[in-house]
């Protein structure tokens, strides 16, 4: 099934495991605790494996876990893709049971 480019720009913005972009492609893990293998288990597309896993697992911990706000600002930063995504008129019910696996909770 094809998604509106609204769909395929927020999953690009919040989850992307194999573009490496950081801390874009990786957002969504502050709402998994900065576990890829979770993020990448409730949202889909996989997790970046072996070393590509590690380094980014310790840059996104390094970068964006020591601190609430730096935390909070990535699941902000979730949220509102979400609700863009979600109110787009293109966009099929598809983001609203993404953005619900993310679980998101703010610190």
């Amino acid at each position: 099934m094809a998604y509106g480019l609204e769909w395929r720009g927020m999953w690009q913005r919040i989850w992307a495991p194999n573009s490496g972009r950081i801390p874009d492609g990786y957002t969504a893990t502050a709402c998994f605790g900065w576990d890829l293998g979770a993020t990448g288990a409730a949202l889909g597309g996989g997790s970046p494996q072996g070393m590509q896993g590690q380094i980014v697992g310790q840059i996104m911990q390094q970068q964006f876990g020591g601190s609430v706000g730096s935390e909070n600002y990535l699941i902000l930063k979730v949220l509102a893709e979400c609700a863009a995504a979600i109110d787009a008129p293109s966009v099929s019910t598809r983001p609203a049971s993404i953005c619900a696996n993310a679980d998101v909770r703010l610190t």
